[in-house]
């Protein structure tokens, strides 16, 4: 039963690069009682969709959970790498028009604009400067270099909006002190 499951959470964390391949929970649902034999059955493992996208749902949250307030990396089965957060100190540029490469805090910049009419003629920006971490910006990565199967590289993870919320609650909580890998 468990072998269902880590499977149906490595289907999850696939998709296509090119063409977003989504497998969703009635094709896991099949593939599972598709691979239940007539012993499985008879013992009452064949389990209502509801029950397994519960438990799949509630396995995805604690691996994610995992990984963001203890620092830990994910082991992708069948030798498909690993999954880790990793932190970056992104260099700040000045683009061709002017402005930084930063990302632009439009909520700020549109205080600054209502209070001073003359830098929004000068269309000056206020920039995510991430102090709360230090000038960090932390993400998701899939460690596709440690993984021995061969075509991986057309695939990448993308992980859902809550998880990216919750790393950036996690980031911003000063009671919460994490310090994730650096990426080089």
């Amino acid at each position: 039963m468990m072998l269902h499951i880590v499977w149906v959470v490595q289907l999850q964390l696939l998709r296509m690069a090119k063409n977003s391949l989504d497998i969703g929970s009635t094709q896991i649902y099949e593939n599972y009682i598709a691979d239940l034999d007539s012993f499985e059955r008879a013992q009452g493992y064949l389990l209502p969709q509801k029950v397994i996208n519960a438990a799949v749902f509630d396995l995805n949250r604690r691996l994610m959970e995992n990984m963001i307030m203890n620092n830990k990396f994910i082991n992708l089965p069948y030798n498909l790498g690993n999954l880790a957060i990793l932190k970056y100190q992104p260099k700040v540029r000045r683009k061709k028009n002017g402005n930084l490469s930063l990302a632009i805090d439009y909520g700020e910049t549109n205080k600054l604009w209502k209070d001073n009419p003359e830098a929004k003629d000068n269309r000056r920006y206020v920039y995510h400067t991430n102090r709360h971490s230090g000038g960090y910006i932390a993400s998701f990565k899939w460690l596709k270099s440690r993984a021995k199967t061969k075509n991986i590289f057309g695939y990448k993870f993308v992980p859902v909006k809550q998880v990216k919320r919750d790393l950036a609650k996690a980031m911003k909580d000063p009671l919460i002190k994490i310090d994730f890998f650096e990426k080089k």
